[in-house]
């Protein structure tokens, strides 16, 4: 009965231990914010997609500098919305709907 319970109290701390672990370590790809990421445009017309845990590591080596695309390379990009009816991706500055299909800008923007 006694190594029962050292044995069930062992499987507590381990499993507690993991569920802290998981905790302290695990940094999800995006943020509470924008849980679909980053939609980006190139003056190319290139829309490309960044998660935040990408956009933090590019600014602490880039800081400063515009994000490339990644099929051109042009630095020429600006913050675009994805839109969620019609999946137009468009330039997000001043924007209050998707100019293709008048869709309201989507909520994680």
């Amino acid at each position: 009965m006694g190594s029962q319970k050292l044995l069930m109290g062992g499987i507590v701390v381990v499993v507690v231990g993991a569920v802290l672990g998981w905790a302290v370590f695990h940094h999800p790809a995006n943020d509470v914010d924008h849980p679909n990421g980053l939609w980006w445009l190139c003056d190319k017309g290139h829309s490309f997609q960044m998660t935040t845990s990408q956009m933090g590591d590019f600014y602490k080596h880039h800081w400063g500098e515009r994000v490339p695309c990644p099929t051109c390379g042009s630095r020429e990009t600006v913050r675009a919305y994805k839109c969620p009816k019609c999946g137009n991706v468009y330039p997000a500055h001043g924007a209050k709907a998707c100019p293709k299909c008048g869709a309201a800008v989507p909520e994680d923007s």
